[in-house]
């Protein structure tokens, strides 16, 4: 009904339409996307991200995929296919973050062609993405961790890091996001950590990594120590899902604990590229004096530990 409507209300756009080949419509739609260029037709995505990003306005049910266009700020006509959905379908539509056309059962080709010439001719779709924009703002999964991770013990245990921990670190050395902040960003080798591990490993004296895990012995982190000039280079990584929840003051503080049972009085510096705010802020919490090496370009950071 609303691809018809679309294409009947004359303006020269765009449509994809998603539809599971389960669907009774799918073959009907698949014949009419085979007579007309403007309609494409996509089956069984598992992602509609990329879709909702390059859509300007999208017709559909008012399920979860509701909140999903809302944080992509896309504005969408609504229809309810099912009682539970109204409630919410009258909320959004209050708020003016959907438009509620009504239940499918009531809707007709003319009652939607109608509707989207309003609204394609209208001059509101910009405000309508930023009303979406700001309900939603695609970091729920986050306050829901952290909400879940208060709720558990503040413990964390740091562990001298084993041969078998080469692979994790490898992966985590070589994440996107590591390599960014790295001073060094090329990809790692196999070859090339195997052999600088290995080395890592034989001197415990001078070089020291820690594995941090959490309650249930999963690994979150790693936290290195190397012997420079009478001080101690600390370098950390975090692992990707364990990010932005609050934990890595925690994972520091726990490592910097066992290391100093193990040397005893030192003073540990880290160094950092001037971008990577969350480092620069992370050490600053924990007492490190900041300075600027101009010669470098980077910032250092360094405390005495008694």
């Amino acid at each position: 009904m609303a691809v018809e409507a679309i294409l009947s209300e004359g303006s020269n756009v765009q449509i994809d339409v998603v539809l599971s080949k389960s669907s009774p419509n799918y073959y009907r739609i698949e014949r009419m996307a085979g007579d007309n260029n403007r309609l494409k037709l996509y089956s069984d995505q598992p992602c509609l991200a990329e879709l909702m990003a390059r859509a300007d306005l999208s017709i559909g049910a008012c399920g979860t995929t509701s909140l999903e266009r809302c944080c992509s700020g896309l504005p969408s006509l609504v229809v309810t296919v099912a009682d539970n959905q109204v409630a919410v379908a009258e909320s959004l539509h209050k708020r003016r973050l959907i438009h509620w056309l009504g239940r499918a059962e009531d809707m007709n080709t003319r009652i939607m062609r109608e509707e989207i010439k309003k609204i394609l001719g209208s001059d509101d779709l910009e405000s309508w993405s930023r009303r979406c924009l700001n309900l939603v703002d695609g970091f729920g999964t986050i306050r829901v961790m952290q909400q879940w991770l208060n709720c558990l013990p503040d413990q964390l245990v740091a562990r001298k890091a084993k041969r078998e921990d080469e692979p994790v670190l490898l992966q985590w050395a070589n994440d996107l996001a590591v390599r960014k902040q790295s001073f060094s960003s090329g990809k790692i080798s196999a070859e090339d950590h195997h052999e600088w591990y290995q080395e890592i490993l034989m001197n415990p004296e001078r070089r020291k990594i820690f594995i941090i895990e959490n309650v249930d012995h999963d690994a979150i982190g790693q936290v290195r120590f190397e012997y420079e000039s009478e001080s101690w280079r600390m370098s950390y990584s975090m692992a990707a899902p364990y990010r932005g929840l609050g934990l890595a003051r925690r994972m520091l503080d726990v490592a910097i604990d066992q290391f100093l049972s193990e040397v005893g009085p030192c003073m540990v510096f880290g160094e950092v590229k001037p971008a990577n705010k969350a480092s620069r802020q992370l050490l600053k919490s924990l007492g490190f004096s900041e300075q600027y090496i101009r010669q470098h370009g980077h910032m250092r950071y360094e405390k005495h530990f008694l």
